[in-house]
């Protein structure tokens, strides 16, 4: 843990927490920026305030009437959050990604 007030749980191998009041609470989790935190494994929260969530799996989508099932990736491992309840943000300069049967892009 680097910075004021920052922190690791204790038995959190692997976690990482950059920045003040930052939180890394689970094993290889990390949290980057100022009461950035971590909660979940293998989550990352990135930015001031961000906070991880728990970790949704899609395997299936309904989507104007229409049922897409069996997504590749369906099932989550964990997360990344950029944001929080109160805090949104956008993603910018990101590019296209496939979209096929196969493809786990995002």
């Amino acid at each position: 843990a680097i910075g004021v007030q920052s922190s690791t749980s204790t038995g959190a191998v692997g976690a990482v927490a950059l920045g003040l009041s930052s939180k890394a609470e689970q094993t290889n989790s990390m949290a980057l920026g100022v009461s950035a935190n971590a909660a979940h494994e293998r989550s990352v929260a990135l930015g001031a305030n961000s906070k991880t969530d728990a970790t949704v799996s899609t395997p299936n989508q309904l989507v104007n009437g229409l049922w897409y099932k069996n997504y590749a990736g369906g099932s989550a491992d964990s997360t990344i959050s950029v944001g929080s309840d109160t805090v949104k943000r956008t993603i910018t300069n990101v590019a296209a990604g496939r979209v096929n049967a196969q493809s786990t892009d995002a």
